[in-house]
């Protein structure tokens, strides 16, 4: 099922604030973004115990993981949607696959997901249903229809309102 490769979860930060964490058995990994995440004395107190139980493994994605994310968010319309924090998790899940681990990102957040999938990367949603297919984007200006050339335009060079993510039509 799983072609011989050690199964690991990758988790962001929504699963240690709900305390989903605690179930696993399986290693679980995550970035220094991640834990500077966690500030609340409810998820202080998961984060430390599943610390202790040594199945937590922090780890910097390598630079060159986060250059594919980046990229690959880039361009199917998901870079404004995702943090750095985002980015991280989405990398390290990539450098665990490239060295033969089977990651699952456990995660709510859409746009992880959506950049998992379009990657091929398995996840597994909390509390949500999560998505269901890959979705691509691009960055529009509801007023006159103005398509952003970069991927940092907040507002229409044109008319002045605010752009905003529309799904692009899937043949």
């Amino acid at each position: 099922m799983f072609e011989n490769k050690t199964r690991v979860f990758v988790i962001d930060s929504s699963a240690i604030f709900t305390g989903y964490v605690s179930q696993f058995t399986l290693p679980l990994y995550t970035t220094p973004q991640v834990i500077s995440e966690i500030k609340d004395e409810k998820s202080l107190t998961v984060l430390e115990t599943i610390k202790i139980t040594g199945k937590l493994i922090i780890k910097t994605p390598s630079r060159k993981s986060l250059e594919k994310i980046t990229k690959l968010s880039k361009d199917i319309g998901e870079f404004q949607s995702l943090s750095n924090t985002d980015l991280s998790i989405l990398a390290l899940a990539l450098d665990l696959q490239l060295e033969g681990k089977k990651p699952v990102i456990v995660t709510d957040d859409y746009a992880i997901q959506n950049v998992a999938k379009n990657l091929g990367l398995d996840f597994q949603p909390i509390r949500t249903r999560g998505i269901e297919e890959a979705r691509k984007y691009i960055i529009v200006c509801p007023a006159c229809g103005y398509v952003a050339k970069k991927d940092i335009e907040k507002y229409c060079p044109k008319c002045g309102h605010k752009l905003i993510k529309k799904r692009t039509r899937t043949s």
